[in-house]
C-alpha cells in the first residue's frame, strides 16, 4: 500500500493503469488508497452543503439545462476540492475501459462499479435525512451525478475551470452569463 500511496503523490493526476502495474500497484490497491482518503476528508468533494442542489440538478430532465446547472454549481466548490475533484475524475475516465488509460483490461472494474464506489465518499448528506437513517437513499442519483462529471468532464470541469477562473480574476460574471 506504500507503493501505492508515494506512486499516486508522485504522478498525481498523470497517473494511470499501465504506470501502476509498472510499479506492481494493482488496481485494488490504487482504489483502496484513494477510497481512504476520500473517507478521511472532513467534507466531501463537492461540499455537503450542495448536497441538496446536486441531487436536485440531476433530477432536471432536458440534458442541456441538467449540464449548465451542474456547471453552475460546480463553480461554487472551492478551489482546492474542484482541483482534487478534476483529477479523480480524469482518473475514473482513463481507467475505464476505452478511457485509453488501460481500463477494461485484464478484468478492470467498470465504470459503473467505479461509480458506485466513489460516489458516496464524492457526494453525500454530512447526517442523515430523515426517514433515511442510513443515509442511503440518494446513492443512485449521486452515482448518476458522479456518472454524469466522469462523462461530460469536457465541458462540466474543463471548461468551467476556464469560466471559474475568470470570475476569481474580478469579473462580475462569468463570461456564460454575459449579454452581448
Amino acid at each position: 500500500m506504500a507503493d501505492a500511496e508515494a506512486y499516486i503523490r508522485g504522478e498525481g493526476p498523470d497517473a494511470n493503469a499501465r504506470g501502476a502495474r509498472h510499479f506492481r500497484i494493482t488496481p485494488g490497491m490504487l482504489s483502496s488508497l484513494i477510497l481512504k482518503h476520500l473517507n478521511d476528508l472532513e467534507d466531501v468533494l463537492l461540499t455537503a452543503k450542495l448536497y441538496d442542489a446536486f441531487v436536485a440538478a440531476i433530477k432536471i430532465k432536458e440534458h442541456r439545462s441538467r449540464l449548465y446547472v451542474l456547471r453552475l454549481l460546480l463553480e461554487r466548490v472551492p478551489a482546492d476540492r474542484l482541483g482534487a475533484l478534476r483529477a479523480l475524475v480524469d482518473v475514473l475516465a482513463k481507467l475505464a475501459p476505452g478511457g485509453g488509460g488501460g481500463g477494461g483490461e485484464h478484468g478492470v472494474m467498470s465504470l459503473d462499479e467505479m461509480v458506485r464506489a466513489v460516489a458516496p465518499r464524492m457526494l453525500r448528506r454530512l447526517t442523515a435525512a430523515a426517514g433515511d437513517p442510513s443515509g442511503t437513499a440518494d446513492i443512485p442519483q449521486v452515482a448518476v451525478i458522479v456518472q454524469t462529471l466522469v462523462k461530460e468532464r469536457a465541458y462540466l470541469l474543463l471548461k468551467g475551470a476556464a469560466v471559474a477562473d475568470t470570475a476569481r480574476q474580478g469579473r462580475n460574471t462569468p463570461p456564460l452569463l454575459t449579454s452581448t
